[in-house]
């Protein structure tokens, strides 16, 4: 058996396609079992990524994002076996910079920043390798006398297109030169008629109170927060001034009685967020969440070259409106976030500007991009579909001056360069009144958690998929 145990940083996680799918074995000989560790200074630049990134960069991120809530209920690690090799990747918890070396490292630079992480594991595990391929990262290890390694020759960067769509790229190229390979643009599952269920009270039999007990529950085994005494043994407690006034200064490095009873206060508020809400608020919130409707397209190409220069346009025909991100964001914002964890002033680093080495390339060819918006209309525009694959957008609708009493309809079209004449649809949507119980107020909030804030989403998110029973649900 040959285990080696490495520290990754983040450009081996965002360039070198999925994680779950690198060969090891093209970089270690031999190996059986590696432990890959991933610092917390790469795992605030996956995040990052996660949100600010574009393309494959976004999409490498929320991979790791997965991973990272699928390691939540096993201590912060995860195990698969990929290749005849076993493979745990574990999360690095925080660690103060006090106790990191900054007389060998510079903790204000990202790089030195995660080899310094990756340093105090080696003090103890002299058989870490540092694997990466940042100059910086790999030179501070390096001057620290730690092994590295990198990724390349072994690996090849096979971002932002992979090996299948490359294939299929050059398979286009071949077809255009054929006679007769022609793209064939189509609406893929397309719905004329969406229906969406808005609850007007809770079903017969069905306890909202126990359900807003157990959705406080859920909410708590899947949302990580630092306990008082996980604080007080990461940052210690101020001593208590003798003549009781505890006054503070910003040159403390621990955390006062005062701080530490306010945090727990609000972690008891937290842990009963929705039992403190009175069952008319929170049906008067379904509602709200209820009420907007929701229209994918997708788009296909069935046929046998590259289509390009696609465009789909949704028009406003009766009683229709285009709601904004900043409009549903808002009107559905419970205020369920997570309690800020207090910190001494001393511990507060300054924010670290860009990531090295992280390039945006922008939007992918074959994705549709942020919609053009007119008075009446929003149009997704998408360079290129590639024979066999789709591509989809997503909109926000309300009805308009109307009401939710009058029909609400939308025009829907596709264009491309070598589509003859637009493909031309029309969308109704209508309201269907229902009395909920807990299995639609999940599936209510499981599909449509995109209309809310980041965080809430994700603590909601997480909560959703664990369901009462414990089989997950998918958002």
């Amino acid at each position: 058996m040959k285990q080696i145990t490495v520290g990754v940083d983040t450009n081996v996680l965002l360039h070198y396609g999925q994680i779950k799918l690198l060969d090891w074995r093209k970089i270690f000989e031999g190996i059986t079992h590696l432990r890959v560790l991933v610092a917390r200074q790469v795992q605030r630049e996956m995040d990052d990524q996660k949100d600010r990134g574009k393309g494959y960069i976004q999409t490498r991120a929320k991979e790791y994002q997965r991973l990272l809530l699928e390691s939540e209920t096993n201590d912060y690690a995860v195990t698969f076996e990929h290749c005849g090799v076993e493979v745990t990747i574990e999360f690095l918890r925080h660690t103060r910079s006090s106790d990191l070396d900054n007389d060998l490292f510079d903790l204000t630079s990202p790089d030195q920043k995660i080899t310094a992480e990756y340093y105090r594991v080696w003090c103890e595990n002299p058989d870490l390798v540092v694997f990466g391929n940042d100059t910086g990262t790999i030179m501070a290890a390096r001057d620290a006398k730690m092994s590295t390694a990198r990724p390349e020759p072994a690996w090849k960067r096979i971002e932002p297109e992979d090996e299948a769509v490359k294939q299929l790229r050059e398979e286009n190229l071949a077809l255009k030169r054929q006679v007769g390979a022609l793209p064939k643009i189509e609406f893929s599952n397309f719905c004329a008629e969406i229906v969406q269920r808005v609850p007007v009270g809770f079903a017969d039999g069905f306890d909202i109170h126990e359900y807003l007990r157990d959705l406080d529950g859920r909410i708590s085994a899947t949302t990580f927060l630092a306990s008082v005494d996980d604080l007080i043994r990461m940052y210690g407690i101020e001593a208590r001034d003798p003549f009781g006034l505890n006054l503070t200064g910003f040159g403390r490095t621990k955390l006062t009685e005062r701080e530490l009873d306010r945090y727990e206060g609000k972690l008891a508020d937290f842990g009963r967020f929705f039992q403190n809400m009175a069952p008319d608020q929170f049906l008067s919130s379904l509602q709200t969440l209820a009420t907007p409707y929701l229209i994918n397209v997708d788009v296909a190409n069935v046929g046998t070259a590259m289509e390009e220069r696609v465009c789909v346009e949704l028009t406003r025909h009766k009683n229709c409106t285009f709601w904004s991100e900043n409009d549903y964001r808002y009107d559905n914002s419970w205020g369920l976030s997570k309690p800020d964890e207090p910190k001494p002033m001393l511990s507060i680093l300054p924010a670290i500007a860009g990531l090295h080495g992280v390039h945006d390339r922008g939007t992918p060819d074959h994705v549709f991009g942020e919609p053009e918006v007119f008075e009446r209309s929003q149009r997704f525009r998408c360079k290129s579909i590639l024979h066999g694959h789709s591509a989809s957008i997503r909109a926000v609708i309300a009805y308009d001056e109307g009401g939710e009493n009058e029909p609400t309809e939308l025009i829907v079209s596709i264009s491309a360069m070598k589509l003859v004449e637009p493909i031309t649809r029309k969308v109704s949507f209508r309201h269907e009144l229902a009395y909920f119980d807990g299995g639609d107020i999940d599936e209510l909030i499981a599909a449509r958690t995109t209309l809310m804030d980041d965080e809430q989403a994700d603590i909601l998110e997480r909560a959703i998929r664990v369901g009462k029973d414990g089989p997950a649900l998918e958002p």
